[in-house]
């Protein structure tokens, strides 16, 4: 497999280099940018409805379609401005364009660009002033003031898993955090004292598929 070989592409004619798609929305040589969406600090639907947007996967399967020769043919959802309808991938390439996609651990996934870049003179002209209360100061009346905006970790376990971590398996009280505890010692000591195995569970040794008897 060659490795960071240029995607080829399928063409329908030539079509202009640029052009005006919608309101604040152009596309020049294939880059198309939008700038029309506006969420307020308190517009919660407005808010998941974006995050939705983001988290999409990276490629629809209805758009994708293995050919006769084996590679993969990812149809566009518009022709690109020099007429290309399809990018035309190995199944090695596929996945060799896709790796990028995968975040890198603790670094932030969103990147501003050009105007939108954080060092550049004309962001203030392109991004809108604050006006009226700002996402921080809604969390803190919602919160209390005063309180973290980030969302606790037992609700993030909840939301995640469906587990209350701190609702009492005996009363279904409210549990409160009173220490956290990290020598191992002192854990395996805990442990102990409450009848619990100090030793984590032993993972067990991947296998391979089943084999079929009947088809092979």
């Amino acid at each position: 497999m060659r490795v960071y070989r240029r995607v080829r592409r399928l063409k329908a004619g030539e079509r202009p280099t640029s052009r005006l798609m919608g309101n604040r929305c152009a596309e020049v040589q294939g880059f198309n940018i939008h700038a029309n969406v506006r969420v307020a600090g308190n517009d919660r639907q407005g808010l998941e409805a974006l995050c939705r947007y983001v988290g999409r996967p990276p490629l629809s399967d209805a758009r994708l379609q293995e050919r006769d020769d084996g590679n993969l043919s990812l149809r566009l959802k518009r022709a690109w401005s020099d007429g290309t309808t399809h990018l035309l991938l190995s199944p090695g390439e596929l996945i060799e364009k896709l790796i990028p996609l995968i975040p890198r651990p603790r670094a932030h996934t969103m990147r501003y660009h050009g105007v939108l870049a954080p060092a550049s003179g004309w962001r203030a002209e392109v991004v809108p002033r604050k006006v009226g209360k700002t996402l921080e100061q809604v969390a803190q009346r919602n919160r209390g003031v005063g309180e973290s905006i980030r969302i606790p970790w037992a609700d993030l376990l909840k939301r995640v898993f469906k587990i209350d971590v701190l609702a009492c398996s005996r009363c279904g009280g409210r549990m409160k955090v009173l220490a956290v505890v990290m020598n191992e010692t002192a854990l395996a000591a805990i442990l102990e004292h409450l009848s619990i195995d100090a030793e984590a569970p032993r993972i067990a040794e991947a296998r391979p598929p089943p084999i079929d008897w009947d088809a092979a």
